[in-house]
Formats: structure tokens, C-alpha cells, sequence
């Protein structure tokens, strides 16, 4: 264990799996430890920061990722990262994108703090700041109700669910359906259409779901586009995971990443009288996420019916309440 205590400029690469995804460790947290799933470069030359920029640019990962091997689970060999090659520059050049990518994790912390006093006061004004559903390991529900829902398995019964919708409901300004205020839109964009035509196609992977950015997006041409790049995404709309074990993927489109397209595995939401920031905390949260996991059915691939979206509800905010400002 102490040989994989981590030191200040060293960089990080996926052994296995997501090879090609790396990060330089900046000393925070202190004390980290490297898993056995990474594998950890000690970086003589002074411009870490620099380095790790360069393998993350387009350039960087396509030279990356030429050294995998295996079919069913994708490696890296730390020999051949040994020999990538990489570009040098002026000593003021590589100073400067060490100081941008140091300022950009300064921002991304500061974005994470943010985020949670929003997500704050939006619990608290509901009354769940400190909600821990009780997941029972045994409960008895009519045979009546499993005959209206249509639905016999345990998992949807379990009354942690039921505690959230409680909550929601005994908020003083009232409760409506979501549906009622967000436009769940179809995935009905047609690349093969624009046969001339690149697009950037965003996926579940895409996703960071700390603060719900879509954090990178895949170039493809029409002919390359996957058959469930099917969603047309506009500035403010707010993507969900509709896959049961990814549910917490969700972002916020932005400037950025309008006109781009995502996969059927999302719901895209388009708010009709609510904040898109609003929409896309109460989607991150308890709020939203146990009710689509109540939901969630399937056998191979467990996903929530997008039929089952009418019956999911929201607190009604006031707008004094959806624009009020962390403290």
C-alpha cells in the first residue's frame, strides 16, 4: 500500500476498461492511495499539469489509445505508455497551461460547493435535507394494489419509495405532476437525413453527474452515429438517465453542447414553468431519482418505461424560491 501513496504531479491512467482516461493528482485530497485498476506515472519532467493537458487533447488520447489491447476487457501496457511521445515548448508556454489547468480545478471546486448549497436549500425547503429512506427487508402490500399497477415484483412496493412521495406531498405550496410542466421530448431526429453533416453525440458516459455537466462529447459523422443517436439536445434542457444503475446520470444542457445529440438511454426534459437549474437539482435528488427507481423494470436491461413518466410528481416551488441564491 505505501508504494501506491500518491505525490503531488503524478499522473493517473485507467489500466483497464475506460482506457484512455487520466488526471494529474494535484495533493487533494492529502493521502490518497492508487488503486491496483490505475496505473501511476512519476513525472520527472517539471511540467506535470502540462502533460496530462496534452494526453487528454484529441491528439493526446487518439496516440493513447492506440496501445490497447485485448477484446473483451480493453488494457494498457505501461511500457507503451512509457514510450508516447510528447511535444515541447517554451518554458513560459507549458507554465501557462500548467496555471490554466490548476485555475480550472480551482473553478470545478468551487462549481461542487455551489452546486451543494443549491441543492441545500432546495432540500431544505422540502424537508429533506437530512431524508434517509428505510429500506425494508420486509413488507406486505394488497393484492389489490399489485392488480392496479400492474406490477408483481417485490422491489416496486418497498416503502422507501413511498416515504419521498409522502414528502412531496406534504409540502404546504402543493404538489402537480411532472408532465404537467416539463415536455418529455421524443427521440425522433433522423441523422441519416444529413448524410454531409458531423454532430457531437453525447452518452451516458458523457456525464458528470457531481454537478450534472455533459463533460465531453464524441465527434461522429452521419454514417458513424450509433442508431440511438436519436436526440436532438437544446440549450436548457435537462437529460436523465432512464437505465436503472445510471439513474444519477443527469446533466443540464448548455450553450456549449446545443444543437448536439444523445442516446435513447436518455429522457430529455424541457421545462415549461420551471428553472432549468431547479429541474435539474430535483432531478439529481431523492426527489426524482427514487420515484424513476421505483419504476425501473425490465430483465436484460432495466430501464424506466417511458409511459411511467405521467405518474412521477414535483413539489410546486414558488419562482422567489427557485431563484433564491446560496447563502
Amino acid at each position: 500500500m505505501p508504494k501506491n501513496l500518491l505525490e503531488k504531479g503524478d499522473i493517473l491512467f485507467v489500466r483497464s476498461g475506460n482506457v484512455g482516461d487520466l488526471t494529474v493528482y494535484t495533493g487533494e485530497p492529502n493521502k490518497c492511495i492508487a488503486s491496483a485498476d490505475l496505473l501511476v506515472a512519476k513525472i520527472i519532467f517539471r511540467h506535470p499539469y502540462y502533460i496530462g493537458v496534452f494526453l487528454n487533447t484529441f491528439w493526446g488520447r487518439k496516440i493513447l489509445l492506440r496501445g490497447i489491447y485485448s477484446g473483451l476487457q480493453p488494457h494498457i501496457a505501461p511500457n507503451y505508455i512509457k514510450q508516447i511521445p510528447i511535444p515541447i515548448f517554451s518554458e513560459d508556454f507549458m507554465t501557462n497551461i500548467d496555471n490554466l489547468f490548476l485555475q480550472a480545478q480551482d473553478l470545478l471546486k468551487q462549481s461542487q460547493n455551489l452546486y451543494s448549497q443549491a441543492e441545500d436549500l432546495l432540500l431544505e425547503e422540502l424537508g429533506l435535507k437530512d431524508f434517509k429512506p428505510k429500506y425494508e427487508k420486509t413488507y406486505i402490500t394488497k393484492l389489490s394494489d399489485a392488480f392496479s399497477s400492474h406490477r408483481m415484483d417485490a422491489e416496486y412496493f418497498q416503502p422507501a419509495y413511498d416515504e419521498v412521495i409522502e414528502k412531496i406531498k406534504q409540502y404546504p405550496n402543493g404538489f402537480s405532476k411532472l408532465l404537467k410542466h416539463v415536455e418529455n421530448i421524443k427521440p425522433n431526429f433522423d441523422p441519416p437525413k444529413y448524410p454531409d453533416e458531423d454532430f457531437c453525440y453525447v452518452e451516458l458516459a458523457d456525464i458528470d453527474s457531481s454537478i450534472g455537466i455533459i463533460h465531453s462529447v464524441n465527434k461522429v459523422k452521419e454514417r458513424e452515429a450509433p442508431s440511438r443517436a436519436r436526440r436532438l439536445l437544446k440549450e436548457g434542457d435537462v437529460i436523465v438517465s432512464s437505465v436503472e444503475g445510471s439513474l444519477e446520470k443527469v446533466a443540464l444542457v448548455d450553450k456549449e453542447h446545443n444543437g448536439c445529440l444523445a442516446s435513447t438511454g436518455f429522457f430529455q426534459f424541457r421545462s415549461l414553468d420551471i428553472l432549468p437549474e431547479v429541474l435539474l437539482i430535483m432531478s439529481k435528488t431523492a426527489i426524482l431519482q427514487l420515484q424513476l427507481k421505483k419504476r425501473c423494470s425490465g430483465t436484460i436491461l432495466t430501464a424506466v418505461p417511458k409511459e411511467s413518466l405521467r405518474d412521477i410528481i414535483m413539489p410546486l416551488l414558488p419562482l422567489s424560491i427557485q431563484q433564491k441564491s446560496p447563502r
